[in-house]
């Protein structure tokens, strides 16, 4: 591993250090695939660090287009991996903060009695 890449690779584990799940960060999209869009998150201008897995692109109606490549998002971090030295975000939870404070507060196992009502997404 050359000096560079240690160098960037310790700055972006110590950037990712201070970014905690529920924070909202902003960045631009370096490139989407099948798999995930890349963003490199403001602050930390050196590579992609966020990440947005296809299903947390919009809750919004469907097909949904991916963002295309130096599109501004705003998202929330839902997982921070320092290991692979990356933070998963989604933009859906910003869109609809009421809808993912309630699928926050689900666990693994627990019973819910809801009502069910429809509501129109904007």
């Amino acid at each position: 591993m050359s000096a560079t890449t240690a160098d960037t690779n310790g700055g972006a584990r110590a950037f990712l250090a201070g970014i905690r799940v529920g924070d909202v960060c902003g960045g631009t999209v370096a490139e989407t695939s099948r798999k995930a869009t890349a963003v490199v998150l403001d602050g930390f201008p050196d590579r992609p660090l966020g990440f947005v897995g296809p299903l947390d692109l919009s809750w919004g109606p469907w097909p949904v287009a991916p963002p295309e490549p130096g599109q501004r998002v705003t998202a929330e971090v839902t997982a921070v991996d320092l290991e692979r030295g990356r933070a998963w975000l989604s933009p859906a939870a910003t869109e609809h903060p009421r809808l993912w404070a309630f699928l926050k507060s689900l666990r693994p196992g627990a019973l819910r009695t809801v009502a069910l009502a429809r509501e129109r997404m904007r």
